[in-house]
């Protein structure tokens, strides 16, 4: 009887060329996924943002309804936290990467208004008067001298921006590096090189020739300071700082503008409590008006 010859044993496996196309597969559902992942995080960061700002809204009209006046002078964020379940470290807006739990400065500033003109530290006012027409009023530097009456919203409250998102400075950006400055242009001042005669001259710099000088600190969002933002330029524009004068002595201009980390968009609180999303792409002409208090004009979409 002849014996039968065992078969060889057949190992499975892949080929180098089966695995290159399977990592090259993975790699390319990584990249369609991952995005699209990213975009339902962030949609998620930013309905919490919005939903904070809602809350600091409502906070807003509380103090309003007790005080018969919205708390625009100093301190905002400390002062409405007597109506809300919440606390100065609370009013941060999570899309923000310089996002922490901890401390008490703030993304949502109140509206200054439209910059007309430069502040005269000499003589302490702004020479043509003409600062007051945001949601804050009178705001002199660096620090709104008392708080708002519903009945000076002469636009309407439901057609005048309150507060805005402007990005975070943490304290601890007293320290960070010129490097670390230019990285992260939007979030700082850029000091001016030149001497400015007039608001435009300036503007004109702020947008074309603001690469002269790298950017400087300044605590905007510092909740015990105060400061607001303004709708002198368009939503996140560069803010800067510069000097001039007038025949009544040295001025300096501050230009803020409303700043955020979402894709293409700030959100505003309107002065009658309702959250909006405006488009950077926002004209200039409608960004203003909806930033002024006292202006008479007529808004429309945006």
């Amino acid at each position: 009887m002849i014996p039968r010859t065992a078969k060889p044993s057949v190992v499975s496996g892949f080929t180098i060329i089966e695995l290159l196309v399977s990592i090259t597969v993975v790699g390319l559902l990584t990249a369609l996924i991952l995005p699209a992942v990213q975009r339902v995080r962030e949609s998620s960061r930013n309905t919490d943002c919005r939903n904070r700002l809602h809350q600091f809204g409502l906070a807003m009209h509380e103090h309003e309804a007790a005080h018969r006046a919205f708390p625009t002078s100093r301190n905002v964020a400390l002062r409405i936290t007597e109506f809300i379940a919440g606390s100065p470290a609370y009013w941060k807006c999570p899309s923000d990467h310089r996002f922490d739990d901890g401390g008490s400065y703030t993304s949502y500033l109140v509206n200054n208004g439209v910059v007309l003109d430069g502040y005269n530290p000499t003589i302490s006012y702004y020479p043509r008067g003409l600062r007051d027409n945001g949601f804050s009023i009178d705001p002199p530097w660096p620090i709104p001298s008392r708080d708002t009456k519903a009945s000076e919203i002469i636009d309407g409250l439901s057609n005048t921006v309150a507060v805005a998102e402007r990005l975070l400075i943490p304290p601890t950006d007293g320290h960070v590096t010129e490097a670390e400055l230019l990285a992260d242009p939007r979030r700082y001042f850029w000091r001016l090189p030149s001497s400015y005669a007039d608001i435009d001259a300036l503007i004109s710099d702020c947008r074309g020739n603001r690469l002269s000088l790298y950017p400087i600190v300044s605590y905007t969002s510092g909740a015990i300071f105060g400061f607001g933002y303004d709708h002198t330029l368009g939503p996140n524009e560069f803010a800067c700082t510069g000097s001039g004068s007038h025949g009544d002595g040295p001025i300096y201009y501050y230009i803020n503008p409303a700043s955020s980390e979402h894709a293409g968009h700030v959100n505003v609180l309107m002065g009658d409590g309702s959250v909006r999303s405006v488009a950077d792409s926002v004209e200039l002409t409608v960004w203003r008006a909806i930033g002024t208090r006292n202006g008479n004009e007529t808004v429309g979409e945006f």
